[in-house]
């Protein structure tokens, strides 16, 4: 991903949205594209805040060996870097241990995708939408409907395993099917498509086809058949028709996600899979469950599945992937956001590019 964890949401909200709504205020992290010191509160990133309390000055509150906030004058992002740094202004502070949700891996946004869709649109305001042309499966008072988006008739609606929100100037076109929880964000776009439970669609997205407990960042484009489940994808990818992902393995073992140069056992039996901003999949790719792929890829189908680890600006068809050459991804990427009238600032140029210049595209590192 181009963005920091604290800005990837789960549910309907980042964890970031999540402490500004809690505190009321705006909030600033310190991440590895900030250098000047900071002071006051440091909360940790990964950490899901559901209260606005905050441990005196003197203490620093943890989940086992995570701190997870604490307060402190003119630290830097070198400090939060060097362990050793930081564990010796950690140890001045009180330790207190809390409970709460910290997301250690990717994976971990899907697992708990459900619980936080569940409670993120509780108690939304109620639609004024007429219902006479939709049918509607459960209590029609768990659909919020914005004014401004447009649900044509024949779409199905199903509430009985949770709230339905669509966002202003999202649009629904039959024969579509839209089973709660589920988050239907700005401009998007639903057509023809078999929505599942514990989806989260954000601005921009266009789908059909069919989707499951998954989390969609802005403008992803799956406007063909094919299925997506248990997965979170970056902003800007795209998915030729009948792209498709397992969530599932034959023996019903639990998934493992090659993270970090090792294999993580996420202790999940459904799965999906990951993918960075801006990364292309051509018609008919196949994709095994807990599969990563980095930004930036432009991969298309080599009959088979792909890898399960693919490094960001791969190219190829996964047999012997090439690296992307950087101008051509630049160009690229540039005409595919013009489609959706957005452009890319000069910070997010130079974010791609620390991320492609740290990369090696070589073959096959996982042995699948």
């Amino acid at each position: 991903m181009t963005r920091p964890v604290w800005e990837i949401p789960v549910g309907r909200f980042s964890i970031l949205e999540r402490v500004e709504l809690l505190f009321s205020q705006p909030i600033s992290f310190v991440s590895r594209f900030q250098s000047e010191p900071q002071s006051g509160w440091f909360l940790n990133g990964s950490f899901i805040w559901e209260t606005n309390l905050l441990p005196e000055k003197e203490e620093a509150w943890f989940i086992g060996d995570i701190p997870v906030v604490f307060f402190e004058e003119g630290l830097s992002q070198k400090d939060f870097a060097d362990q050793k740094q930081l564990a010796k202004i950690l140890l001045k502070k009180k330790k207190k241990q809390i409970q709460g949700i910290y997301l250690k891996y990717i994976f971990d946004y899907i697992k708990y995708q459900n619980q936080f869709l569940l409670k993120d649109l509780k108690n939304q305001k109620q639609s004024d939408y007429n219902f006479s042309q939709s049918i509607v499966i459960g209590d029609k008072n768990k659909i919020a409907i914005h004014p401004q988006a447009k649900v044509w008739p024949g779409s199905v609606f199903d509430t009985r395993e949770g709230e339905i929100f669509i966002d202003h100037d999202a649009e629904i076109i039959p024969p579509s099917l839209i089973q709660g929880p589920c988050y239907i964000g700005k401009k998007v776009l639903i057509d023809a498509a078999k929505i599942r439970p514990n989806n989260s669609f954000f601005e921009g997205c266009k789908i059909s086809g069919e989707v499951a407990d998954s989390i969609f960042l802005e403008y992803v484009n799956k406007h063909h058949d094919g299925f997506i489940g248990h997965s979170l994808i970056g902003s800007f990818v795209n998915f030729g028709a009948m792209s498709t992902n397992s969530d599932l393995k034959n023996n019903y073992s639990s998934i493992k996600v090659f993270l970090n140069g090792e294999w993580i056992d996420s202790g999940e039996i459904k799965i999906g899979i990951f993918s960075g901003d801006h990364s292309k999949f051509g018609i008919g790719s196949l994709m095994n469950s807990g599969s990563i792929f980095g930004t930036g890829c432009n991969l298309f189908s080599n009959q088979g599945l792909f890898p399960k680890f693919v490094p960001s600006f791969s190219w190829g068809n996964g047999i012997d992937f090439k690296k992307y050459v950087w101008n051509d991804f630049l160009e690229n990427t540039k005409k595919i956001l013009k489609r959706r009238k957005k452009e890319l600032s000069h910070e997010m140029i130079l974010r791609l590019k620390q991320i492609y210049d740290s990369i090696e595209v070589k073959k096959n590192e996982t042995g699948f």
